[in-house]
């Protein structure tokens, strides 16, 4: 439990409106748990699919590169095949089911994994109705970010590209696996990994990429599709009518209706699809220009967190430039201010100053480091065209 005081400092942080929302969300939490049960239950594809729950196609795809063009290609270059290798050690080591986060070291999450344990101090944590979990409570539910961590999923990614790179079914077959028993083992609305609204959209970005790069593997058939395509539909649906406000409208927001976005955008014929995208595009329009200084900085004045948001109004810029419905120049200005921001803070060596709150979250892993500010200039150099960026980057 948080101290007396804490709460005192948010509540005089919130508007009536934020107050009044609030206690309406608190009655919806308690007709929720009467309902849990009965929305864990299987769902015929039609109920959260259009076109009498047919397959569609992606509505993007994440990576142009040929699966196992990396392998076939053989190349003589040292520093290329010293990321290559690197990241198929990272991707074995993934699918013996030990991941590499915060403190911890190469820890072995299970056999299956266990999703619902906070592995640096060995505690499981409670499968209640979630918004009953007092998160805050580590000796009760564990340290949620030890948690959330392993289950932003973030090593499927990585599993991904090791597939999309060597062309070894195995890394495919892992992230079946995995989805496979987190599907299993987290159903919806109970246990840690339903509370946070964030978690939800961080994970949702992470499936959209693995799931592309293996798609031509075809370890995902349809009934494995239809049971992940449930969870996607119902994690959107949590999200949406969840979205975070008044005081909490941070990079929280952001995150959530980056998910939702992203999801919809590739998901074409979930039932509600295009709702959901029009709002979450909307909300993503206005918090770029809202929770950001003209100079680029973030409102939140937390170093870590700029490079954060960064990921996700990227990750959803790019989602939208390939699907048509391209967000209009203020956010790409605003957005390439941001990166100016960076750049400028990045000019005392590799690392951002600690300034703030901020806890190395970050949104997809796609290079040698997630947090690597000098490979994201690399990648606003390519965005914008700048030349600056590319120098800084190295």
């Amino acid at each position: 439990m948080q101290k007396l005081d804490w709460y005192y400092r948010r509540l005089r942080a919130m508007s009536a409106d934020e107050i009044a929302w609030r206690v309406r969300s608190a009655l919806r939490d308690r007709t929720d748990r009467l309902f849990v049960s009965r929305r864990q239950q299987w769902r015929e594809p039609p109920v959260f699919l259009n076109g009498h729950g047919r397959s569609d196609g992606p509505g993007f795809r994440v990576c142009e590169m040929a699966v196992g063009e990396i392998a076939a290609r053989g190349d003589d270059n040292p520093i290329e095949k010293a990321r290559y290798a690197s990241l198929l050690a990272r991707a074995e080591k993934i699918v013996e089911h030990r991941l590499s986060f915060f403190d911890l070291t190469d820890v072995h999450l299970g056999d299956p994994i266990v999703w619902n344990r906070d592995h640096k101090r060995g505690q499981n944590t409670p499968m209640v109705f979630c918004p009953a979990l007092d998160y805050r409570d580590v000796d009760a539910a564990g340290d949620c970010k030890f948690v959330w961590e392993p289950n932003r999923h973030h090593q499927l990614v990585v599993l991904g590209r090791a597939y999309r790179a060597s062309g070894d079914i195995r890394f495919a077959e892992a992230i079946a696996e995995q989805l496979d028993s987190w599907l299993q083992q987290n159903p919806y609305g109970v246990g840690m990994n339903w509370r946070s609204g964030l978690e939800l959209g961080i994970r949702l970005i992470n499936w959209v990429w693995a799931l592309d790069l293996i798609a031509e593997s075809q370890v995902i058939g349809p009934e494995r599709r239809q049971r992940l395509m449930d969870s996607v539909s119902r994690h959107i649906w949590e999200i949406d009518r969840k979205y975070s406000r008044g005081s909490s409208a941070n990079n929280h927001l952001i995150g959530e209706a980056a998910g939702v976005f992203i999801a919809t955008s590739y998901f074409r014929n979930l039932k509600n699809a295009t709702t959901w995208r029009r709002r979450s595009w909307e909300i993503l329009n206005r918090e770029i220009i809202s929770q950001t200084y003209p100079d680029g900085g973030t409102q939140e004045q937390a170093i870590g967190y700029h490079l954060f948001v960064v990921q996700f109004f990227v990750a959803a810029g790019l989602a939208a430039r390939a699907t048509g419905r391209d967000f209009p120049q203020p956010y790409w200005f605003r957005l390439e201010k941001m990166f100016d921001f960076l750049a400028v803070l990045n000019e005392g060596g590799d690392q951002l100053p600690a300034f703030g709150d901020g806890d190395d979250g970050y949104v997809l892993d796609l290079g040698r480091h997630p947090r690597s500010v000098r490979e994201w200039l690399a990648l606003g150099a390519a965005l914008f065209g700048r030349a600056g960026f590319k120098a800084r980057a190295g």
